[in-house]
């Protein structure tokens, strides 16, 4: 089996924690052969940072309505003569974490690699990460691999899994784009997240059609990745209109394979209520008004078309 992993990593924004996740991709005991940055049309300095740090060779140009490609190589920490293929997209418009992951995966998939391995700007693997992942991608039956998601206090997020076993694997889909390592083969079968969600809830769909496509999902307890949790309470949902509409999207695609269509429905149902109410109580009619506008799109939308597009890229 061929091994050529690719990172993909997405960010808007947030040059400092992007610098510490390259630098910590760089560290790997097992390095990616290439590194796919997408910039979601960053604001803050986020190219001229890369291109200080030497990930860049150039900055690209300015007023551009097009995606630009610059191409370097940086070597890596733990192995120094070794170099790691640099490919920084400077996207000329925010589509959220969806359409980043949406374009990094379809250029890493078209490049060739035979792994993917997906995180946003703020996730930081630990230096074996890579390494104990990959132990299980050359088993042939298992084609989505994700780490073992630990938060600021090194508090796992599947504590109440792993505690339960003494296994260093559980039969589980660990956290979509938080660190995950999929094959090729699983690209080419289940497609690309859809771009069109922007945020919150994309993941949920990829995981759906990963898990209806009937493949192996594994996540790994010695595989480290730290990522802080993103909970929030209902009564200030970020983003709630991205929230509740792909809630919806996600709930009219779900085909009833982990448990049924009604129930999963009545859960978002459940959701939602929670929100609006939460709204009205705490007299935030802002919130109000983007979960309806959420709820409208949300049932308006051809998902189905978005999922076409997706799948057939």
């Amino acid at each position: 089996m061929s091994d050529t992993v690719a990172a993909v990593v997405v960010t808007y924004n947030r040059k400092e924690l992007l610098i510490e996740c390259l630098e910590a991709l760089r560290n790997q005991t097992h390095k990616p052969d290439a590194i796919f940055i997408i910039d979601n049309n960053s604001n803050d300095t986020t190219p001229e940072l890369l291109l200080e740090k030497n990930y860049m060779s150039k900055l690209p140009e300015k007023d551009v309505n097009e995606n630009q490609l610059i191409q370097n190589h940086i070597f890596s920490l733990n192995t120094p003569n070794e170099k790691i293929e640099i490919n920084y997209v400077r996207k000329f418009e925010n589509d959220g974490g969806a359409g980043g992951f949406y374009e990094g995966m379809k250029r890493a998939y078209e490049a060739g690699y035979d792994w993917l391995w997906l995180m946003d700007d703020d996730g930081i693997p630990d230096k074996n990460c890579l390494r104990n992942l990959f132990k299980y991608a050359k088993q042939e039956t298992i084609d989505y691999i994700a780490p073992n998601l630990l938060d600021n206090k090194r508090v796992s997020h599947f504590t109440k899994f792993f505690d339960h076993t003494n296994n260093n694997i559980l039969n589980y889909y660990g956290g979509p784009f938080n660190g995950i390592l999929i094959s090729r083969y699983l690209v080419k079968k289940v497609g690309l997240p859809i771009k069109k969600f922007f945020i919150w809830g994309d993941e949920i769909e990829y995981r759906n059609r990963i898990v209806e496509k009937g493949f192996i999902t594994i996540t790994v307890k010695d595989a480290i990745h730290f990522h802080k949790r993103t909970g929030f309470k209902y009564r200030n949902v970020p983003r709630v209109y991205y929230f509740t509409r792909n809630l919806i999207f996600c709930a009219r695609l779900f085909k009833g394979i982990y448990r049924s269509k009604t129930i999963h429905s009545l859960g978002v149902c459940y959701i939602i209520f929670k929100i609006l109410v939460s709204g009205v109580v705490n007299l935030n009619f802002i919130q109000v008004k983007n979960c309806l506008n959420g709820i409208y799109y949300g049932l308006k939308m051809d998902v189905k078309e978005m999922q076409f597009e997706a799948i057939n890229f």
